[in-house]
């Protein structure tokens, strides 16, 4: 499992010219986050006794002003908040960027590329941060990392790759 330091280094050190704010336990995200910045968020929240780190979200292009909605991330293909039942805490993602998005709006994945047990959440989030500054030829910033883990054919190809690939 990826530690926030280890994701941190690595965006700060290989995409420097993102608008990257850090990562943040559930309960302790940025009040109010900058034009266009980028998170990560994990559901654990600050006051949890087992100082474990349970599952990293990627909330891209906060108060954007490049008329896309905010991108809510989840390797698992959840919608926010959808982890919610699962691992037993409360997070509010979604009236999250619902006050910090263009509009209101948001748009979330729904592809599950991580293995079921896997622990590269915290690298597929790096790649959806980062690949939202890549160039798209006018497709919207969402499409890039889809495309990018559909080259592969199983979901422990996905998890292989991203591990060679981004090594926090």
């Amino acid at each position: 499992m990826s530690s926030n330091t280890s994701i941190e280094n690595y965006i700060k050190t290989h995409a420097p010219h993102i608008n990257f704010l850090g990562c943040y336990y559930a309960d302790k995200l940025p009040t109010i986050p900058g034009k266009g910045s980028n998170i990560i968020a994990n559901y654990c929240n600050s006051y949890n006794d087992n100082n474990e780190v349970a599952h990293w979200v990627a909330l891209i292009n906060l108060n954007s002003e490049n008329g896309y909605p905010t991108l809510y991330f989840d390797s698992f293909g959840n919608r926010p908040d959808g982890d919610d039942a699962i691992l037993g805490v409360k997070t509010n993602f979604k009236d999250y960027m619902r006050r910090n998005s263009n509009g209101g709006s948001y748009t979330s994945n729904n592809v599950d590329v991580q293995c079921d047990r896997g622990v590269s959440c915290g690298h597929f989030c790096v790649l959806a941060v980062i690949s939202q500054s890549i160039p798209t030829q006018g497709k919207h910033h969402g499409t890039v990392w889809r495309e990018y883990v559909s080259k592969y054919t199983t979901k422990e190809a996905n998890e292989n790759k991203i591990k060679q690939q981004i090594q926090l």
